[in-house]
C-alpha cells in the first residue's frame, strides 16, 4: 500500500465516521459539500478497474450514512 492510498482510505473512514455521526440538517451539509458525488467517483473507478476492495465498501457505506433516515 503506497501513501496515498493510505491517505483515501484515512479519508474516506473519517468521512463515513462523520455521516454516522451527524443528523438532520448536517447530513444535508454533508451531501451538499459534495461527499455523494466523491463517493461515486471513487465506485466508478474501482468498478472500472475490476476491484472491488475496502475502499468501495466503505463509499458505499459512506452514501448510505449520508442519505439515511434524518
Amino acid at each position: 500500500m503506497d501513501d496515498d492510498d493510505f491517505v483515501l482510505r484515512l479519508g474516506i473512514h473519517l468521512l463515513n465516521s462523520l455521516a454516522c455521526q451527524v443528523e438532520g440538517e448536517q447530513k444535508t451539509i454533508v451531501g451538499n459539500l459534495g461527499a455523494i458525488e466523491k463517493m461515486l467517483n471513487l465506485i466508478e473507478s474501482r468498478y472500472n478497474r475490476n476491484l472491488c476492495d475496502e475502499v468501495m465498501e466503505t463509499a458505499w457505506s459512506t452514501m448510505w450514512n449520508v442519505t439515511g433516515k434524518f
